[in-house]
Order: structure tokens, then sequence, then C-alpha cells
């Protein structure tokens, strides 16, 4: 419950921070400063969610962050937007883990990690000066992470919390 709430507030937070514009001067360093902290909170392999309230809350915070910044930097959501396509490749890399698992929680793997990464850093971009650099680096890694999560998926019986890379345990196979 506290992880809810952690995440629930810092969403809050990052939200209201970045509409309001509060403090006026530095607004956009204090949000990405929050985002980051989001991040490294994510990337704690305590903090992963493994069951559905923790996954609701883990997916719903970046959805948030999400739809709050990107109506205000002019990026529409159309159906073949970049950023409407990324989240239509997360959607269905989480409804094959669905189906397989009967789970919300994904594998947790070094290749999802960095696209979390790159995908914050992008948030952080749009905050501060919206030029959408990491635009297409977060588009590929979410293709190349959904594919990764998705062969895992397949190829495991039972669903894996972690694993480094999808070769982890192919190569370790006997």
């Amino acid at each position: 419950m506290k992880k809810i709430l952690f995440r629930a507030t810092l969403s809050i937070v990052i939200v209201l921070a970045y509409r309001f514009k509060l403090p006026n001067n530095y607004y956009d360093l204090i949000t990405g400063l929050l985002i980051l902290s989001l991040l490294i909170f994510d990337l704690n392999v305590n903090s992963y969610p493994n069951d559905f309230k923790n996954a609701l809350s883990y997916y719903l915070s970046w959805l948030v962050i999400c739809v709050s910044i990107f109506p205000f930097q002019g990026i529409n959501f159309s159906i073949f937007s970049p950023i409407s396509l990324l989240l239509f490749i997360k959607l269905f890399t989480l409804i094959v883990y669905f189906i397989k698992y009967k789970s919300f929680c994904v594998t947790k793997t070094l290749l999802s990690n960095i696209w979390l990464g790159v995908l914050a850093l992008y948030f952080i971009e749009l905050c501060t000066n919206s030029t959408h650099g990491f635009a297409s680096l977060c588009y590929n890694f979410s293709i190349f992470s959904s594919i990764e999560l998705i062969i895992i998926a397949f190829i495991k019986k039972n669903r894996l919390v972690y694993t480094s890379s999808i070769f982890n345990f192919l190569w370790l196979k006997k």
C-alpha cells in the first residue's frame, strides 16, 4: 500500500508542478527531478509490481504523466502518431501477458529498464524544451523491448519476475 501511495502522490505532484508551473522559474527542472525520482523508484527491484493493485498503479502513474504532459506540448493523439503507436505496442505486450499468465505483471528485463529510462528522459525533455529528440529512440526501444517480452511470454510456461535478457535463459537451458 505504501508503494501505491508513494507512486500516486509523486505522479500527482509531477502533474501539478507541470500544469500550474509551480514554482514559476524552475518548474521544468523540478518536474524533471520528480520524474527521475519516479524512475529510480520504478527501477528498484523491490518496488516492481507483482500483484494487480501495484501493477495498476505502476501503469496508471506513467499514463497520467503522459496524458498530462503531451497535450500541453501540442502532441496529438491520432492513431498513427508515434506516441499512440508506442502505447499500442506496450498495450499489446500487456494483453499477451494477461492472456498467457492471467496477470498484468510483465517480466522485467534489462531492455525494458532501458526503455523506461528513455521514456523518462523523453518526458523530461518535453517538460524542459519539447524538441522530441528522444521520441524515435523511445519508440525503437519500445519495439525491441516488447518483442523481447513477447518472445519470453511464448517460451516460458511460468512468468518470470526478472531476467536480464532473453538470451540469459536460452543459453543456460540444458
